[in-house]
């Protein structure tokens, strides 16, 4: 994701579109404070909040060109957002027994290799030391 986002800014860099520039700049700035691209799930909880904070924002200011910006930012950073679903409990489950990892380490290498981005890191766990017990 991050790398998409740098892309991004080279590009908008390139173009010289200042205004895309700044709101890519401020949101990479945002998901790399303390997160990774290793942690999609955060990236996208990140994501999530900034989106929550443009959206109140939005509710109230009444300036139309401070709408109109914040519009902006809001179609620009939702672009990121995965609209996928996250794996669920029974589904982990099913791909648990079907893979039948040996340790909670091969667990999760299986998941992140075959379904990158489509799964939260604590319930696969919590999946794993619940189906073994």
């Amino acid at each position: 994701m991050t790398i998409q986002i740098k892309d991004d800014i080279k590009t908008a860099r390139l173009e010289g579109n200042a205004k895309l520039l700044d709101i890519l700049v401020v949101l990479k700035s945002d998901i790399e404070l303390g997160l990774s691209q290793k942690q999609p799930v955060k990236a996208q909880k990140t994501i999530q909040r900034v989106l929550g904070s443009y959206t109140e924002t939005l509710a109230l200011v009444s300036d139309l060109n401070a709408r109109t910006d914040l519009l902006y930012k809001i179609h620009v950073v939702s672009s990121y957002a995965i609209e996928e679903k996250l794996l669920d409990t029974a589904q982990l489950q099913v791909i648990l027994l079907q893979s039948q990892p040996v340790s909670i380490g091969a667990w999760m290498g299986y998941l992140k290799t075959n379904y990158p981005d489509q799964y939260n890191g604590k319930t696969a766990k919590e999946v794993f030391d619940g189906t073994l017990k």
